[in-house]
């Protein structure tokens, strides 16, 4: 017997006879009988699945009512305003593909479905009828409560007059193969920030023993789904992308993924209130090409694992996340440049073209880098390792004469000298800098 509010999770298996392909059959079919409730009622939410061992506590919930219910008029005492859930055909804004694969259905593998606030790919934040959801508690002790209100219900034909304003906002998607997809959410918000803040939203596995793929915001080295910036920019913000590939290992005795090999693509469907004089661009580490998402919509590179043959994930019949070490490089980075940094103090320009001395110096994890440009120029600040391989992008746009302030979110990476490297023109001006962590 469940308890109104309560959530079940079930698995199916694609064979109904073991071993025999040819038995493959599908729709399955769940009956359940029971009255379905009328009133208004109060869930108290019990210690969930853990994250991260136990960093976190998440709490499945179910969705009582025969119709669906909009997530943000729930109350929520001591639980985050977020909310997963798993949807085996989420397609992140891909479309089918014309060679054969497919975006959704069977061979597609499953994803989340999340909101944050007002974003996500929970698509105004509904909860179908019946359907089962994932929320996390907030981090203070305390009881955790939520309640559903038969006000909550609604449709999909219903006009939400209480329905949030979108922040500015970019979804990046990605998908391998045609096949396996993954999505990160930015949003633009006053109460965003660089740092972590209470409306980003975490990154977890997908539930299911197929292959996968992994695409997510780094900051202060967590993973996530929906990763929330402030919306007054004076200045370039970095924000490093990681994506990962994994598929089945084929073991009985001990399963788990390796990485997957194959075509990727990357999209951006949703570009959304964004001002026009913000220049967005996303730097592949590993090529060095730089894509201004205004001008392109679409991005391919090959996902090459032939050095990563002795790497291993764990499968777990659990929520967990992925973890960001000293020694995970970001693929990507995203810039977020505003049109002008220039700062002339009583109307005089800088008289000539230089790099100052970053601060702070030795830094953890952020660390500031000015510059000052006698007149307009096409200018690009990369950082590179002491080997000479580039680690980030953080400039690539014509910028008007004046002082620049950019800051370099160095999460990503591990201690140890780096040199950061400005070209105005054909000029180049090399300092070096220190992260310790």
């Amino acid at each position: 017997n469940l308890d109104v509010g309560e959530g079940l999770m079930v698995y199916f298996f694609a064979r109904n006879t073991h071993n025999q392909d040819s038995s493959i059959q599908w729709p399955k079919i769940l009956n359940v009988a029971g009255d379905v409730t009328t009133d208004d009622h109060f869930t108290r939410t019990s210690t969930g699945g853990h994250l991260n061992d136990g960093n976190h506590e998440f709490n499945l919930i179910g969705n009582p009512f025969a119709s669906a219910i909009q997530f943000n008029e729930l109350t929520l005492d001591n639980i985050l305003d977020q909310v997963w859930i798993y949807d085996y055909n989420y397609d992140s804004g891909f479309e089918a593909d014309p060679d054969g694969g497919q975006a959704t259905g069977s061979t597609a593998g499953g994803g989340w479905r999340t909101a944050s606030g007002s974003l996500g790919g929970l698509a105004n934040a509904r909860i179908a009828a019946f359907q089962s959801f994932f929320v996390r508690n907030e981090d203070s002790a305390g009881d955790r409560t939520l309640e559903i209100p038969l006000s909550a219900k609604t449709d999909d034909t219903t006009t939400l007059f209480n329905e949030p304003e979108m922040p500015p906002h970019i979804q990046i998607a990605a998908r391998i193969n045609s096949q396996q997809i993954s999505d990160v959410w930015i949003g633009f918000d006053a109460n965003g920030s660089i740092e972590v803040n209470q409306k980003d939203l975490e990154s977890l596995f997908p539930m299911d023993y197929r292959s996968f793929l992994t695409l997510y915001a780094e900051s202060e080295g967590t993973a996530f789904d929906i990763k929330y910036l402030p919306s007054e920019i004076a200045e370039s913000i970095t924000l490093p992308l990681h994506i990962n590939s994994w598929q089945p290992n084929g073991s009985a005795e001990n399963p788990g993924y390796i990485p997957l090999s194959g075509t990727v693509e990357m999209i951006w469907p949703k570009f959304e209130n964004i001002p026009s004089e913000w220049t967005i661009t996303l730097t592949d580490n590993e090529t060095g090409a730089v894509i201004n998402l205004r001008d392109a919509d679409l991005y391919e590179f090959e996902m090459d694992v032939s050095n990563k043959s002795d790497l291993f994930l764990e499968h777990k019949l659990a929520l967990h996340s992925p973890r960001v070490t000293e020694k995970s490089a970001s693929r990507f980075i995203l810039t977020i440049e505003p049109m002008s940094t220039s700062s002339p103090i009583d109307g005089e320009l800088p008289a000539k073209l230089a790099l100052s001395q970053n601060y702070p110096n030795p830094f953890n994890p952020t660390t500031q880098i000015s510059y000052d440009l006698p007149e307009a120029a096409d200018v690009r600040l990369e950082v590179y390792n002491i080997q000479g391989r580039r680690v980030a992008t953080l400039v690539n746009a014509s910028q008007n004469a004046g002082t620049h302030n950019i800051t370099l979110d160095a999460s990503h990476l591990a201690s140890g000298v780096y040199l950061y490297r400005l070209q105005a023109g054909s000029t180049v001006l090399t300092r070096k800098m220190t992260l310790v962590k």
